[in-house]
């Protein structure tokens, strides 16, 4: 008895060392390679549980059940796949009778797990403690691989009422155990992961903060000075502002800035950078862009916010913004296209009532491109200037 107790301790003690791997799987991970971490983390613990089994007086623990039905539920068909080979391999190379029984109730646990991912799923959610304790019910269904008829061993014929109720009384008691640590831990990991996430962007608009939107601003403008790349700073103003706030006061104006904010973020590249700057504006970091390729990407930003944010107290329902851009060509400091955008910006509103976008006048400027065509954009295309090898002076005058 004092044998049995010793490896349920050890048993106990590899589930809940376990419950925190496949918690840190969770944190650093995401998508399919997390499904394949987890079904191989499980695949491991099962074989060191498997390393330990025992049989005294009868009793039969059988550790990897919990293991392996969580492959299912944490990991899914990936998860179960992954978590298979080597408690297989080990099942097979440990032999004896009820080799068969062994692999078939193996696969039949990481199907279980599988099954009642399914079902969580549809239902609206695959990780809640409900699935634990439905898998915990429906563990010891694997039993009945021991009353195939041809399966089982003839040998074991007379143990399996023993087997069935030391398997009944363990293997839904570790899998509830082992499920809830797991389930401890995944939220443990999504509290740092949300952390993470809101010390970096906004969580309801999705913007970057506004400190890492400086500090890769200031990493733009050393590859800038290095090796010549290029980078267009946006400066992004809601027009009508004071109007605007009269009308929209606290929690209403920040609903307003998020629905605006999203509508930004929607229009841009997924490598370009947004961050809000003041009550009223915000900062777009468009690398390895020109002015003339940024004008497009403004005029998409206004067009959407125009078209998507819209309030019905307001003159014909819609917000608009009004865009100033900066090339950081021809610039000396880092800040220099955030003045440069804030007099575009300044010049376009002196123009334009609202929805302006500054330059007003189309940029003429000459691009090269691999392997040494240059052309000049803003013009039209019959106006595109011919290949002159790599001689700059040729393409300077030309600019002029």
């Amino acid at each position: 008895m004092t044998d049995i107790f010793l490896h349920l301790a050890q048993s106990a003690g590899i589930l809940m060392l376990g419950a925190v791997v496949l918690g840190v799987v969770f944190d650093h991970t995401t998508s399919a390679r997390r499904d394949l971490c987890v079904g191989i983390a499980c695949g491991l613990l099962a074989c060191g549980l498997m390393a330990m089994s025992m049989r005294a007086s009868g009793f039969v623990i059988d550790g990897r059940g919990a293991v392996l039905a969580a492959a299912g539920l944490f990991g899914g068909p990936i998860g179960a796949v992954a978590a298979l080979p080597l408690p297989l391999f080990l099942r097979n190379e440990i032999g004896g009778p009820a080799v068969v029984t062994g692999v078939v109730s193996m696969v039949a646990q990481a199907m279980l797990g599988v099954a009642v991912q399914h079902l969580r799923k549809r239902g609206g959610g695959a990780f809640e403690r409900r699935s634990v304790l439905w898998l915990a019910a429906a563990s010891p269904l694997v039993i009945l691989a021991l009353y195939i008829p041809g399966l089982a061993p003839a040998s074991t014929a007379g143990l399996r009422a023993e087997i069935a109720v030391a398997l009944l009384l363990w293997l839904p008691f570790s899998t509830l155990v082992f499920g809830l640590s797991t389930m401890n831990e995944l939220s443990r990991a999504n509290r740092l992961r949300a952390k993470r996430f809101t010390g970096q962007f906004e969580r309801a608009t999705g913007l970057i903060d506004g400190t890492l939107f400086d500090a890769q601003l200031m990493q733009h403008w050393r590859l800038h000075e290095r090796y010549g790349s290029g980078y267009v700073y946006m400066l992004v103003s809601i027009d009508d502002v004071a109007a605007l706030r009269r009308t929209y006061r606290g929690a209403d104006w920040e609903r307003l800035v998020v629905d605006i904010a999203r509508a930004l973020r929607g229009a841009i590249r997924h490598c370009d950078l947004c961050t809000r700057t003041d009550i009223d504006r915000f900062a777009v970091l468009l690398p390895h862009t020109t002015l003339p390729l940024a004008r497009p990407v403004a005029e998409r930003i206004a067009s959407r916010v125009a078209r998507t944010v819209t309030r019905p107290n307001m003159p014909n329902g819609r917000i608009t913004v009004s865009i100033g851009i900066a090339d950081v060509d021809g610039t000396q400091l880092p800040l220099d296209v955030l003045g440069i955008a804030e007099g575009e910006l300044f010049l376009a509103n002196g123009r334009m009532a609202n929805g302006a976008i500054g330059p007003v006048e189309p940029v003429r400027k000459i691009v090269r491109s691999f392997p040494g065509a240059v052309i000049e954009m803003g013009s039209a295309p019959s106006e595109a200037v011919p290949p002159i090898g790599n001689d700059r002076h040729a393409s300077r005058e030309r600019a002029a």
